[in-house]
C-alpha cells in the first residue's frame, strides 16, 4: 500500500515495539514465515502447517520485535524546493534523462548551463584549466539533489516496496 509521505506532517519514520504476550497465530506464505525465522530466531517464532497441510501458520512469541510505521511531524517543511511549475522538459532534456535524474539535479544542471550562458561563456571547458571539474561535481552533486533516488533505495527498499 502506498502512503503519500510529502508533508511535513506525514514523514513516514518506524518504532520498534517488543511485544509482550503470544500474538494470535496467522497465515504467512513459507517464504514470509521463514523470514520471520530469520528475523527473530526459533525461540521466538513457531512454524507449523494447518491440519490439511496447505497453509504456513505463523506465531509470534513473547519477546519478538516489530517495526510499526509512525507518521512524525518535522518542524522544517522546506529542503530543495522548486519554483512552482518548473518542468525540465522545458529546457530540451530528454525524458529518459528526467525520468532517472533527480528534479533538484535537473534544476542544478539548468541553474549552471543558464549561468555560463549569462556570463557570456560560449566554452565552459575552458574553466578546468583553473579548476578541478570533480570538485565542481562534488560540490553540486553534494546538494540534496539525490535526495529521492536515496530515499528509493533505502527507505523503500526497507519498507519492502518496489525500488
Amino acid at each position: 500500500m502506498a502512503h503519500d509521505l510529502t508533508g511535513p506532517n506525514k514523514q513516514q519514520s518506524l518504532r520498534e515495539v517488543s511485544i509482550d504476550e503470544e500474538l494470535e497465530t496467522f497465515e504467512a506464505s513459507p517464504e514470509t514465515a521463514e523470514d520471520f525465522r530469520r528475523d527473530h530466531g526459533d525461540d521466538k517464532v513457531i512454524i507449523t502447517n494447518s491440519a490439511d497441510g496447505e497453509q504456513t501458520l505463523v506465531t509470534l512469541r513473547k519477546g519478538a520485535t516489530l517495526w510499526i510505521p509512525k507518521a512524525a511531524c518535522f518542524r522544517h517543511a522546506v529542503a530543495a524546493q522548486l519554483p512552482n511549475g518548473w518542468n525540465a522538459r522545458v529546457y530540451g532534456i530528454p525524458e529518459d534523462t528526467i525520468s532517472q535524474v533527480d528534479p533538484v539535479a535537473l534544476y542544478a544542471l539548468v541553474s549552471t548551463v543558464e549561468a555560463f550562458l549569462s556570463a557570456s561563456t560560449t566554452d565552459p571547458f575552458g574553466l578546468c584549466q583553473h579548476m578541478a571539474v570533480s570538485g565542481l561535481g562534488n560540490a553540486v552533486s553534494a546538494s540534496l539533489g539525490g535526495v529521492t533516488s536515496l530515499y528509493r533505495m533505502f527507505k523503500q527498499r526497507c519498507l519492502d516496496r518496489q525500488v
